[in-house]
């Protein structure tokens, strides 16, 4: 591996800006285009200190403490990004941010701190005394006016976080880890990216997410109150992107409104929402304030298009409890019955292994691949499904997974691409299906994708596994896992063992473990595909 050039978080950082000035031009308003002209105009010293800055937590900081050998002194760069109004020297400084930056040694000096340190208080002592003092802010060189160090701090933050969700297409996703990974060393999927790939259509979409972001913060800050914040919610926006954010935001406000109490309100901006479990909490005050009507009705609606296992499950339980008020067939429950076996085996480290060794020890080949072969297999399969560019999809080239993956929608937004992948997989026999699955796994191995964990599917593991189930039945793991990704790409047996008799995927449970419900629901679906599993439970035998 090559050594990193000594500025490589700049270089990071310049590449973002290209990237967000060639692919997304048309969504630069004119004040992030003017911060980019300034960060360009910087000299190449003062760019890394700047994006130095960025990646340390806070805004506020000491001079003395800002040592990077690449910059050498800070002081004249700190002057450079002062003339270019990228940080602010000598700012006004709330006593809070001072205790913050300060030693406790340092605060002690300080001539106007001098009627909070009697008694020689603790730092977090004083802190807590400066927090109900009416000091105001004023320059840290009226503070202390012989520092031997300046304070810096960032003057261009909702500028930077807009050049953030430009490139990100969210805001929570880490710039300052982004700027300081050594990207050229991982391999991402390679997907066509167009102005049209972002899921923002105008620049005014990006600073109204932004600002919608902001509030969202005010209120939970207290700054204003949720009768403004549900306002400012109630209206539907024409854009997905943002018509998603408000929806979020709705079921968050939402929330706080049912554990207050307040369930017209709550009911109020549940309606209309498909975020999350909207649905759920409708339907559970529903029930709870007697109105079995609009219970059953959501119910039943939920019932017939669920949007994720959990929905499936409430709307049964809830159909069942209404059967006892309204005149209608109690729904029938699940009776999954895994193959089960015992033994008591002798151990140390993780159970699955031990249990692997012994099966081994029986002729068998044993993988530990939980989470990995069925994920691994819709991974491969579907690769040009998963990867297809799509609108908001894919948004910037160090991306291994699509934005949407986890949504309700994603298969319904590629059904083209899902349809066409699946016709010509149904359509190999087995050998070709073998043969073009692991042709997938050669091409693409080592690529980062959400669903295919290289380090837990060795190749032996997928060439074992394949020819011991029918085309059939992988497409049919794949369609069940695909139903409700985010809740089950999780609960798939732990281990995976391979004989004369066939393929067996195991359960393996040790002392104090249980049977979670999602995997049990796997289990329940790997015999109803015709797949072989059971249920390990291991006891750890007496020493003698």
């Amino acid at each position: 591996m090559l050594p990193l050039a000594p500025d490589y978080y700049r270089r990071n950082f310049r590449f973002l800006i290209d990237f967000v000035q060639r692919y997304r031009a048309h969504l630069i308003d004119p004040e992030l285009s003017d911060f980019l002209a300034r960060f360009e105009a910087l000299t190449p010293r003062a760019q890394c200190l700047y994006v130095r800055l960025l990646t340390r937590k806070g805004t506020g900081f000491r001079s003395d403490k800002l040592r990077y050998e690449e910059i050498g002194d800070p002081l004249p760069h700190l002057r450079v990004l002062e003339e270019a109004e990228m940080v602010m020297l000598d700012a006004e400084v709330p006593v809070t941010e001072l205790g913050r930056l300060l030693l406790l040694g340092e605060l002690r000096a300080l001539s106007a701190l001098r009627p909070y340190l009697e008694g020689r208080p603790s730092k977090g002592a004083l802190l807590a005394n400066l927090q109900e003092s009416e000091l105001t802010p004023q320059p840290f060189s009226a503070w202390w006016p012989d520092a031997p160090f300046q304070l810096v701090f960032q003057k261009q933050e909702a500028l930077v976080e807009r050049l953030q969700l430009l490139f990100f297409g969210n805001l929570h996703q880490s710039l300052s880890e982004f700027v300081v990974a050594t990207l050229a060393h991982v391999r991402y999927p390679e997907v066509p990216l167009t102005p049209t790939s972002f899921p923002f259509q105008h620049a005014d979409s990006v600073i109204r997410y932004q600002e919608r972001e902001r509030l969202a913060q005010s209120w939970a800050t207290g700054e204003i109150d949720g009768t403004e914040w549900a306002a400012r919610l109630r209206v539907p926006d024409t854009e997905a992107k943002l018509e998603r954010q408000r929806q979020r935001h709705a079921f968050t406000l939402a929330r706080q409104y049912e554990r207050e109490g307040e369930e017209e309100i709550a009911l109020s901006l549940y309606q209309g929402c498909q975020y999350g479990e909207a649905r759920e909490r409708r339907l559970r005050l529903y029930f709870a304030r007697g109105d079995h009507a609009r219970a059953l009705s959501t119910a039943l609606a939920m019932q017939a298009l669920p949007q994720s296992e959990q929905e499936r499950v409430v709307a049964r339980r809830f159909l069942g409890r209404l059967a006892r008020h309204l005149w209608i067939p109690k729904a029938k429950a699940d009776s999954p019955r895994p193959d089960t076996e015992h033994r008591t085996l002798q151990w140390h480290g993780p159970v699955e292994e031990a249990v692997s060794e012994v099966l081994r020890g029986e002729g068998a080949q044993v993988w530990h691949t939980e989470n990995a072969l069925i994920n691994g297999v819709a991974g491969l399969l579907l690769w040009p499904v998963i990867h297809a560019p799509i609108t908001g999809a894919f948004v910037q080239p160090f991306q291994h997974r699509p934005l949407d993956l986890y949504h309700p929608d994603f298969l319904p937004r590629r059904r083209t691409q899902l349809d066409n992948e699946l016709a010509l997989w149904r359509s190999y026999s087995p050998e070709r299906f073998e043969a073009s699955l692991l042709a997938r796994y050669q091409k693409y191995q080592g690529i980062r994708c959400a669903l295919v964990q290289w380090n837990r599917l060795p190749e032996a593991a997928l060439k074992a596994a394949i020819p011991r189930l029918s085309p059939t039945q992988w497409l049919q793991l794949v369609a069940y896992l695909m139903g409700d990704l985010k809740a089950r790409r999780s609960g798939q047996p732990d281990l995976l063992a391979v004989n004369d008799d066939g393929l067996s995927l195991i359960e393996v449970k040790g002392p104090g473990d249980t049977l979670r419900d999602h995997q049990q629901r796997w289990l329940t679906e790997l015999s109803r595909i015709g797949v072989s599993n059971r249920l390990l439970w291991v006891r750890r035998a007496e020493h003698k």
